[in-house]
């Protein structure tokens, strides 16, 4: 069957009880605990990779406190200085949320 331009290929979405990866890997880390835990380990961690630090650092926020408008910018190009790191921010303005 041949779909028109535009037209979804899926338009009653997924099926019920497809989730089954996600229930999964619920059962296999204490409902995400243990996942959550290791990134704190990595974001709170010593170590050297500023990028995987900078990385869990972001999922934990993301996942804690919502994604923002925030950008962060991480440049890493020689491993012997220390990154620069550009932070940017979008103008919220008079959207709903922002304070």
């Amino acid at each position: 069957m041949a779909f028109k331009p535009g037209q979804s290929g899926n338009p009653g979405g997924r099926p019920r009880g497809s989730g089954k990866l996600a229930q999964l890997i619920r059962d296999r880390t204490e409902d995400g605990t243990v996942l959550f835990e290791r990134l704190l380990a990595l974001a709170t961690g010593e170590h050297h990779d500023v990028r995987a630090r900078l990385r869990a650092i972001e999922i934990l926020l993301d996942r804690g406190f919502g994604r923002t408008a925030l950008g962060v910018e991480l440049n890493a190009a020689d491993e012997r200085e220390p990154p620069t790191i550009i932070i940017r921010c979008e103008d919220l303005g008079d959207k709903p949320g922002a304070q």
